[in-house]
């Protein structure tokens, strides 16, 4: 079914949205002006001949509506103000308020009683009191910085005229009193007339009013004839998106944006009444877009790698985390100064557009954290950590540098951070063995013995699930980057077709130097207390390796389809022995790297 038969058959199921009775007893009182939900004291569209039309009303309430005087000038914005007019004498208890014939030429027309003032002053015919607008026409206006005029023509309808002088749309019709515009005459305006699922209202949906560059402030400019919310995401390395709530494009183009290093624009209509302005660059320039959470018409995307300091928290360290974000991969250069000791970071070819900031922490040895721009030529941000004494640091870097967490560690060996992460749980057996055997409880008691024995040692130990519950990959790499440990090891038992398989294998991530040597200090020290095959260090795309902020290894312990080591998995003493090689291989790491790499 088209849109258009859609909000037909809303409008028919809805008849008591389009009574003349006052909105206030109607729930078609509400009409949505973009994202801006706007009550009414009519009904704000009624059906009429087959097709919808919508109360003159609600465009006074558009942001960008004016009225104009007589001389042609703004006048006081009048949302509808004037009273009805009607015949003195007539007996409108008696008239027919469902007649569909607009008041006849030789009737008294609104111009005439406001010229005169006085009813009595021009010959009275009997006037159709629910036919008449309570408006004075002709009615000049302007929309959208358009001049438009409001007016009955030759034959006494009531029709929308350009500047020019041209007819837009359909003549308009009059109920209860009120105006209404067709649709295609709100097509004429940039308007479309459409349905809200969200509030379950109809809504005006507007156009893309001006798409303007500003070269020399590297600055795009666009405003929208309603109000919308607009957000900016970026969808792979050189290409982002803006993409506006409510709105429309009368047709996709492309324009090509040489200034902006050859950067190709693309505009386009998306379902649900909104519109995408696709960005895609040669070379990356990052972008911010300034908009407020409100709805609003008028939004600037400013083409720059922007500085956005995330948050900053206390994490699994005892002391802080700094999290610092970029619209495009950036690089850091770093400096620990003394007198006061504080950390120095700056970061090249990026831009902060606000005051230079200072933010009281005094959270664990840390005190302040300072944000300004240090320079315009290059563009520099810097970030400047002040602490009480000297601290060690890691900086640790999500994918190619769209984002940093810069977090400090007291440099003790004792109280280091690891989060164990036992494979599947809950609803998610994960493999099961030749003799029913299930990975998710061999898991969950190799990872209670590890942390035991961590935990003799000195270590602070935690867990992504401590019980038989179902953890999704994405909550164990989120619960790992909020709490930083020094290191994440996710603890599993294998399966292949092959029966006569056996062995212990250890995974990283492609590329990771602190994972790899974290992978083969575990990987030795394992086979080393269980005599299992050593299957080697490998390398995987693993969920939680490739999400996963600190350093993060996956340690296959066995494999439950060979049937003689899923028994031994099964057995308390051998998972011990499991256990005994993962904390060694843990605590040689510490001792070899303290924790940081």
């Amino acid at each position: 079914m088209s849109s258009r038969c859609c909000l037909l058959a809303l409008l028919i199921a809805g008849a008591t949205l389009f009574s003349a009775a006052p909105a206030s007893d109607s729930p078609g009182s509400f009409l949505d002006i973009g994202e801006r939900m706007e009550s009414f004291d009519c009904a704000p569209v009624v059906s009429e001949g087959g097709q919808a039309w919508v109360a003159f009303l609600a465009l006074t309430r558009i942001d960008s509506y004016r009225e104009l005087g007589a001389d042609g000038e703004e006048g006081e914005n009048a949302a509808d103000h004037a009273e009805p007019v009607e015949a003195e004498g007539a007996d409108t208890a008696t008239v027919d308020d469902t007649a569909e014939t607009l008041a006849s030429p030789d009737e008294v027309q609104p111009e005439a009683v406001a010229e005169t003032g006085r009813s009595e002053a021009v010959e009275l015919k009997l006037v159709r009191p629910s036919l008449m607008p309570r408006r004075n026409l002709p009615l000049d206006f302007l929309l959208g910085g358009k001049h438009y005029q409001l007016r009955r023509d030759k034959d006494d309808e009531i029709c929308l005229i350009s500047a020019d002088g041209t007819r837009l749309g359909s003549q308009a019709i009059v109920r209860a009193r009120r105006i209404y515009l067709a649709e295609d005459t709100l097509h004429k305006l940039g308007i479309r007339l459409s349905y809200a699922p969200a509030t379950s209202n109809f809504r005006l949906v507007g156009g893309l009013v001006s798409l303007r560059y500003d070269e020399g402030k590297k600055t795009l400019v666009c405003s929208t004839l309603l109000p919308t919310r607009a957000y900016a995401e970026r969808v792979a390395n050189d290409t982002f998106r803006v993409v506006f709530a409510s709105g429309f494009v009368g047709k996709s183009e492309e324009r090509q944006v040489d200034s902006l290093g050859n950067t190709r624009l693309t505009m386009s209509n998306l379902p649900g009444d909104r519109v995408e302005l696709r960005f895609v660059q040669e070379e990356a320039t990052g972008y911010k877009l300034y908009a407020e959470p409100k709805p609003e018409t008028f939004f600037k995307l400013h083409l720059a790698n922007h500085f956005s300091l995330v948050e900053y928290r206390e994490t699994a360290s005892g002391e802080i985390s700094v999290d610092v974000e970029f619209s495009r991969a950036t690089e850091v250069k770093t400096m620990f100064l003394t007198s006061p000791p504080r950390l120095v970071l700056d970061f090249e070819g990026t831009i902060y557009d606000e005051a230079t900031k200072r933010i009281p922490v005094d959270i664990g040895r840390v005190r302040e954290i300072r944000v300004g721009q240090f320079q315009s030529q290059p563009p520099t941000v810097r970030v400047v950590v002040e602490t009480k004494q000297r601290l060690n640091y890691r900086i640790l870097k999500e994918g190619a540098g769209e984002r940093y967490f810069i977090q400090f560690y007291r440099g003790e060996l004792r109280g280091g951070a690891v989060l164990l992460d036992p494979g599947h749980g809950g609803s998610d057996t994960g493999a099961i063995g030749v003799s029913g055997a299930y990975e998710k409880s061999i898991t969950i008691a190799i990872a209670k013995s590890v942390a035991s024995k961590l935990k003799r040692m000195g270590y602070r130990v935690y867990f992504t699930r401590s019980d038989d519950r179902f953890i999704s990959l994405g909550e164990r790499a989120d619960y790992a980057n909020r709490l930083l440990p020094a290191i994440f090891v996710s603890i599993h038992a294998n399966w292949l077709d092959n029966a006569e398989f056996s062995g212990v294998m250890t995974f990283h991530f492609p590329g990771s130097v602190p994972g790899q040597t974290l992978a083969a200090m575990i990987q030795r020290h394992t086979v080393n207390t269980t005599g299992a095959v050593d299957r080697g260090v490998r390398t995987a795309n693993f969920f939680v390796l490739r999400e996963t902020m600190v350093p993060a290894v996956l340690i296959e312990t066995g494999f439950i389809s060979n049937a003689a080591e899923e028994l031994k998995l099964r057995d308390p003493i051998y998972q011990s022995r499991v256990a005994q090689g993962i904390a060694d291989g843990i605590n040689e790491y510490f001792r070899t790297v303290g924790g940081f790499f």
